[in-house]
């Protein structure tokens, strides 16, 4: 969708309605990993450690702005969790932190290898929200 500073907003299935969406999510996280973390963009540079967040749910989607800017996004509380999900990567030291729904989703539609090498940490508090979410980290 857009980049953030050094950061990117990827969404899967916003215009599709793709009943894969978390699935591929998942994975594209998963590979990422495996392509990029720990290493450098160029030769000799500083190499990349990736923090990733993964939620699911429903977004506004659509074309905002005005007439000096005006791009296509998405906004909504689901945005917000995805933000604090890839926050709290950061503060735990881990590459990827997705919500149980999501795992949940992702297994679901491609079986159970989607949730190899995840740990289930349990509820934890995220900022903005009332109730703690469940979620799972890849170290």
């Amino acid at each position: 969708d857009q980049y953030i500073g050094d950061g990117a907003l990827a969404c899967f299935g916003v215009l599709s309605g793709a009943a894969d969406a978390a699935g591929r999510a998942v994975a594209c996280a998963r590979e990422l990993v495996e392509e990029l973390d720990g290493r450098p963009l160029e030769e000799g540079g500083q190499p990349i450690h990736l923090r990733i967040g993964l939620h699911t749910g429903s977004v506004i989607a659509g074309n905002l702005g005005g007439d000096k800017r005006f791009q296509f996004t998405v906004i909504g509380d689901t945005v917000n969790v995805a933000s604090r999900l890839e926050a709290l990567s950061g503060s735990m030291g881990v590459r990827i932190v997705v919500s149980e729904p999501t795992l949940n989703e992702a297994v679901a539609v491609r079986g159970s290898a989607m949730a190899d090498d995840f740990e289930w940490l349990g509820p934890v508090d995220l900022r903005g929200r009332d109730m703690p979410i469940t979620v799972a980290v890849l170290r």
